[in-house]
C-alpha cells in the first residue's frame, strides 16, 4: 500500500468503517510509514479533540441566570419609561401652580377694576370735548 492510497483511506480506519482486510493493510502501512503513522496520530488527536468539544456541559443555573436577565431588562425599561415621566410631570405640575399663583394674584386687581364709576363721571358727555389735534393746531 502507498502512502497516498493510506491517508485516502485513514479517515475511514479512524472511523472504523473499512473491512478487515482493508484495516490489516492499513496498520501494516503504518507500523513500516513514520510519515503515515505522524498523520494517523495528528488525525487521531483532532478526532479526540473535535470529539470533546462536542460534549455539552449542562450548566443547571443557566435557565436561572437567564431569566434574571430578562426580568432585569424588563425591570430597566419600565424604570426607563418612569424616569421620563417623573420629570414631565414635575414640569406640568410646576408650570400648573405658576399659572395658578399668578390667576390667584390677580384676583385683588379684579375686584378693584369692578368698582363703580361716580355719578358724576358716567354723566360726563365727552363727546362734545375738543380734539386733541385742533388743540396742538394752536
Amino acid at each position: 500500500m502507498n502512502c497516498q492510497h493510506c491517508q485516502k483511506e485513514l479517515d475511514a480506519y479512524l472511523e472504523g468503517k473499512l473491512d478487515p482486510a482493508g484495516k490489516v493493510q492499513i496498520e501494516a502501512h503504518l507500523r513500516e510509514c513514520r510519515e503515515c503513522n505522524d498523520f494517523y496520530r495528528i488525525q487521531s488527536l483532532a478526532g479526540r479533540v473535535i470529539e470533546a468539544e462536542k460534549e455539552l456541559v449542562v450548566n443547571p443555573f443557566l435557565a436561572t441566570r437567564v431569566m434574571t436577565q430578562i426580568e432585569n431588562s424588563e425591570i430597566q425599561r419600565v424604570t426607563g419609561l418612569k424616569g421620563f415621566l417623573r420629570p414631565a410631570f414635575i414640569a406640568v405640575s410646576m408650570a400648573a401652580a405658576i399659572f395658578a399663583g399668578v390667576m390667584i394674584g390677580s384676583i385683588p386687581l379684579r375686584s378693584q377694576n369692578n368698582k363703580s364709576l361716580p355719578v358724576e363721571l358716567s354723566l360726563i358727555d365727552d363727546t362734545t370735548l375738543e380734539s386733541i389735534d385742533l388743540l396742538s393746531l394752536e
